[in-house]
């Protein structure tokens, strides 16, 4: 059964005993309703009532399917005890990715849009969970920024992956294609987002004959937007300008999601301060490349639980613990 009391460390100790001794009546009464034990509640039943307070929890029985999750986006925890029946499954939320931008204005080299650009994944269509999809540049340099992107993309040729001459294919499938066109469409009817280039796919001519996403790219002032918050997955690109770097920082962090962010700065000192301000699985300064052979991967918040593809993450993969309970305070003979 999920213990409240792994979720609030902080909380002082009466308030702590009145949350658990809450949850535990609840379950029981719930349970009795629905002919489960206490351990084997459906979670669904629970998040109505939230005796846990800020806590995050998961608990699955049964059809492993099934999940819940509590209501609150603002909550990181993910716990759970001994279940009654069922394996835990930890459930990989979709990734999403972040990127900061902070030379000094006069330092607005092409070196820093070639590893934005690479960064955005344009050359895999954007179907990447690295993807950085956001943009926060210095206002100083937003325009002038945004204009090399632009150049350095559109030369880019969109045609048959097949064909070595082409830079940028096609989206994998239909369904995901009108996924893509559908976020453009928004960012176009949106009265205060800026198209800076791109827009939705031609409707003749020889890319009107496969799922070709055109890369796109919206200037906006808010990170408050559809386009800014989700996970796009394809070629489209949001930039926000900034001019205080704490408000950069809360603005990319003001997400559901951080598996992967990129800090562009001739000052390490800076580049630094931010990674470890970015709430973020991965931080690449002055980089924008991808992952390198034992690199520890995985992500904050909803982009994931814990880490792969590296030494970090093998003891949990591939190492079966067990908890041996010995009572000493036994009679003598």
């Amino acid at each position: 059964m999920l213990d409240p009391l792994a979720l609030h460390a902080g909380w002082s100790k009466d308030r702590r005993c009145n949350r658990i001794r809450r949850y535990r009546k609840l379950s029981h009464r719930i349970g009795k309703r629905h002919g489960q034990s206490a351990g084997s509640v459906d979670m669904r039943w629970l998040r109505r009532a939230r005796p846990w307070g800020n806590g995050h929890a998961n608990q699955q029985h049964g059809d492993s399917r099934q999940h819940a999750c509590h209501p609150d986006p603002g909550v990181r925890t993910l716990a759970s005890g001994p279940l009654a029946s069922g394996p835990l499954a930890l459930w990989r939320c979709i990734c999403y990715s972040i990127a900061y931008h902070r030379p000094p204005p006069d330092q607005n080299g092409d070196w820093v849009v070639d590893g934005v650009i690479a960064g955005m994944r344009f050359t895999r269509q954007s179907q990447s969970c690295t993807a950085g999809s956001r943009l926060f540049l210095h206002a100083d340099i937003f325009d002038s920024f945004l204009d090399k992107i632009q150049t350095k993309t559109e030369a880019f040729k969109i045609g048959d992956p097949l064909d070595d001459a082409s830079d940028i294919g096609a989206i994998i499938n239909e369904k995901q294609f009108r996924k893509v066109c559908g976020y453009v469409a928004d960012g176009l009817s949106r009265e205060d987002a800026r198209l800076v280039f791109g827009g939705l796919p031609p409707k003749d001519g020889p890319l009107s004959a496969g799922y070709f996403a055109i890369p796109t790219v919206f200037a906006d002032t808010s990170n408050d937007w559809r386009l800014a918050r989700e996970e796009i997955f394809g070629p489209v690109l949001v930039a926000i300008p900034w001019r205080d770097e704490d408000e950069a920082i809360r603005m990319a962090n003001d997400s559901h999601y951080g598996l992967a962010a990129y800090v562009w700065t001739h000052e390490i000192g800076s580049g630094l301060r931010a990674a470890h301000a970015i709430e973020s699985g991965w931080v690449q300064v002055n980089q924008g490349l991808g992952q390198q052979p034992g690199h520890s991967h995985g992500g904050y918040k909803q982009s994931g639980i814990g880490r792969e593809f590296s030494l970090e993450g093998m003891p949990d993969s591939f190492t079966q613990r067990k908890n041996v309970t010995v009572n000493l305070n036994v009679p003598r003979r």
